[in-house]
């Protein structure tokens, strides 16, 4: 199943909860992070 983008709020890692967004990823996972934020 494919669950809309509309629909999804948060996302559950192994480093914890964010926002689902392209900051909330880069605030989890900063060193996976390619350069300043576009």
């Amino acid at each position: 199943d494919v669950t809309p983008a509309r629909l999804v709020t948060a996302i559950i890692t192994e480093r914890g909860t964010c926002a689902a967004s392209r900051e909330g990823l880069r605030a989890l996972f900063p060193d996976l992070a390619p350069g300043p934020a576009a």
